[in-house]
Formats: C-alpha cells, structure tokens, sequence
C-alpha cells in the first residue's frame, strides 16, 4: 500500500513537471507552434583581442563586445587639464534639480580638436560603436549636443571588419548612403535613439531606408522620443521600410519584436512570453497606433 502511495505521488510530480516544461516551451516559441520562428535573436559575439592605435584604446563593455575607450570623448577632473590638441568642453552630470551648493552640475571633458572617424579607422577589433556627441542627461531622458560626426565619411567606418553593431544615439550622419558598410560582413545589428531634443525626422527616415541595404542586418532596435514612435510624423510609412528589411529576425520597438521566415510578427511581453501574433507588419502597426491613440491622445 505504502508503496502504491509513493507511485501515485511520482505520477502527479511527472505530470506536473511536464505541464509545466510544455508551457515554457510554448511561450519561447510562440502561439502557432511554427518552428521558424525566431526569439528575438542577440547575435553570438565572437572573443577577440583588444586593440589600440597613437588615438584610442578599446575594452570590452558588459556585453563582452570590444568598444572603444573614451570615445568620443573624456571626462576628467576640474582641476585637471586638456591636452594642447585637445578641446575643453563640459556636459551636464545629472538631469532634474538640485546640485549640492559646492557643485556646479556640470561634468569636464575633454576631446580631440581635429576629432573624425579617420582616428579609429584602424581599431579593427571594434565590435560595438556609437556615434553620437555630448550626452547630457535630464530630467527622465537626455539629450545630445554637438553631433562630432554628422558630416563625416562613413566609409572610414569600412576597414572595422568585425564590427557587429553600430548605434546612432541623437545623431545621424548627412552621408549614410555612401556604401559604407559593404565591407562589414558581421554587422547584425543598428540601433537608432533620438531623445526628444535630438529628433531630426529626415535623418531617422534616412537610417530605415539604407538599413534594407544592408544584407547582413538581423536586428533592429528604436528608441524615438518622449512618447515614442507612435508619436513619428511618417508612421503610416513605416512597414514599408521594415518590410524591405529581408533578413530581420528581430526589433525592438517598445518592447520585443520576433519575426518569422513568414513576416509573422510576435510580440513578446517583459517576462518573455508571448503577447500576440500578427500575420504581417501592417497588423501590428494598425494595433500599436491604436495604442498610442489610447494612451497619449490622437492629437499628441
């Protein structure tokens, strides 16, 4: 008896461990059981050896992907001083209100007067980038001042074979179209911010139309203003940019985006699992403008 007792229990253990292993499984791979579709993909970062040039070092940041150090620029100690071909500048170092009575609110900093990309040209173990400017937080965002690249050439971006991602943050770059990334095999993923102080609409729509061509992109990541892309003038348009995206598994748009072989879009909730399933892009736009609607106001 004592031993049909002890069965019964390891039956309904099994059972539950079961119950529990299928409905992990269904969250990860989504509503409709379809095998091809992908879980919101980080690519797999390749180890490398650090590198350095007479400019810049570089180090790993907490992903494990090399980045470049004090790039573009350096903070230092008020009482500490520039170098002679270095200029001296400031940003803010915290957002809101209010600095100690001893403390001005603003962080030194220091960079190169003759600063361009041509100075990393050579970092070719750089995984990671960002090209941006002076990062000033505020009060629950930040904003940029002095885009140090906007105008700069892209292709010295082009010898940095192993970089894997780049990130657009408040700043775009008036010659993104010139082919730059036809030499970057490992590039998987662009990540654009603009803060509510740095939104240039005719910048942003340029780096969603030169994304399709680039073959290897798998990942896509937006962050666009105080209310978010709901709030982008020319949202209506944009599944037709993400639609000629042809390699992406991924986006982060608000939130964890998966996208089949199908062009089925699966949003996913913060815990990971899954929200809804749409048949294409449109769908889900139609949803998320809804969304916005509701919470900010058709007129915001």
């Amino acid at each position: 008896m004592k031993n049909k007792w002890w069965l019964t229990v390891l039956l309904i253990l099994l059972i539950a461990l079961a119950i529990l292993i299928g409905y992990f499984l269904f969250n990860r791979q989504a509503v409709s059981n379809d095998k091809n579709i992908a879980v919101t993909p980080s690519p797999v970062t390749t180890k490398l050896a650090l590198c350095s040039n007479e400019y810049y070092q570089t180090e790993y940041d907490e992903d494990g992907k090399i980045v470049i150090k004090d790039f573009p620029y350096r903070d230092i100690e008020d009482d500490e001083q520039c170098q002679p071909n270095e200029v001296t500048g400031s940003r803010n170092t915290f957002g809101g209100c209010c600095p100690n009575d001893n403390d001005d609110g603003l962080t030194k900093l220091c960079y190169y007067k003759d600063l361009s990309l041509a100075k990393i040209k050579d970092l070719t173990c750089v995984q990671k980038i960002t090209l941006s400017g002076i990062w000033n937080p505020d009060i629950g965002t930040y904003y940029v001042t002095d885009c140090f690249f906007e105008n700069d050439d892209l292709n010295y971006l082009s010898n940095l074979t192993n970089l894997e991602e780049i990130i657009f943050d408040g700043c775009g770059n008036n010659n993104i179209d010139n082919g730059w990334w036809k030499n970057l095999k490992n590039l998987k993923q662009i990540s654009i911010y603009f803060s509510p102080f740095n939104i240039n609409d005719e910048q942003f729509a340029k780096i969603l139309s030169v994304i399709s061509k680039i073959s290897t992109i798998e990942r896509v990541d937006i962050r666009y203003g105080m209310l978010g892309l709901g709030s982008y003038k020319d949202i209506d348009n944009l599944c037709n940019y993400i639609n000629s995206w042809k390699n992406i598994k991924a986006l982060d748009i608000q939130g964890e985006i998966a996208i089949t072989k199908q062009r089925e879009f699966i949003q996913y909730n913060i815990d990971g699992s899954v929200e809804k399933q749409y048949p294409n892009c449109e769908e889900w736009l139609k949803e998320f403008k809804l969304k916005y609607e509701k919470e900010w106001g058709q007129n915001s």
